[in-house]
């Protein structure tokens, strides 16, 4: 049965590439892809790699883009010259996304962490693939409470209006399928508008609530 290490995995996922991924695997190479819409939104099925019958199918929005990005590998350091033993800026724990803006000598980018200017090791900070997704619009609604003043509500400060059973929709539409009944005082979270209505999450679900559902509290 073939076998990679977890660093040849964790690697693997880092860089976003599942084809070599899962060909060291042992499944076989395959490029496709198809388009597919939900709800005004285009995404792209992938298909990366094959096996019996079955095969491996990733999933992203149209509108999301690759580039490359860093990240660290481990807790490191931001210094304030190419030396370790020097003074240490910053703190940048693993994970940690900084800047890079060029590599003037080798083992050693410069950048910076949380407006902290610098130097970072190359051994610690390494190139990692991430997504570009397009910012959401804010989406701000005057509400009327029980006491008759306006609120405006926006993000996470909007509830299911009191003495009422929403039902969250599939579509901008009371054509659309109920995706989930939502009680008075669920907190809603907003992201984009449509019309009268507003494309939101409750809990786990995703969908589109009529404005006249919202409440400030």
């Amino acid at each position: 049965m073939p076998y990679i290490s977890k660093k040849q995995f964790k690697q693997y996922i880092e860089r976003y590439d599942f084809t070599n991924l899962f060909n060291q695997l042992g499944w076989n190479y395959v490029k496709h892809q198809d388009p597919v819409k939900v709800n005004d939104y285009t995404y792209k099925l992938h298909s990366v790699a094959e096996k019996s019958g079955f095969r491996i199918l990733l999933c992203e929005p149209d509108n999301v883009q690759l580039t490359t990005g860093y990240k660290a590998t481990r807790k490191t350091y931001v210094y304030a010259a190419m030396d370790t033993s020097g003074e240490r800026l910053a703190t940048i724990p693993s994970g940690g996304q900084p800047t890079v803006y060029e590599n003037p000598k080798k083992g050693w980018w410069y950048g910076e962490y949380n407006g902290v200017a610098g130097y970072m090791r190359t051994k610690y900070v390494q190139e990692s693939t991430v997504f570009l997704f397009p910012a959401l619009s804010t989406v701000t609604t005057a509400v009327t409470g029980a006491d008759g003043t306006s609120t405006v509500v926006s993000g996470t400060s909007a509830f299911i209006a009191q003495g009422i059973v929403a039902n969250l929709r599939s579509l901008p539409s009371t054509d659309g399928a109920v995706v989930a009944a939502l009680p008075a005082g669920t907190p809603v979270t907003l992201f984009s508008a449509a019309g009268n209505w507003y494309y939101c999450q409750a809990d786990i679900y995703t969908g589109y609530l009529y404005k006249d559902c919202l409440s400030a509290q």
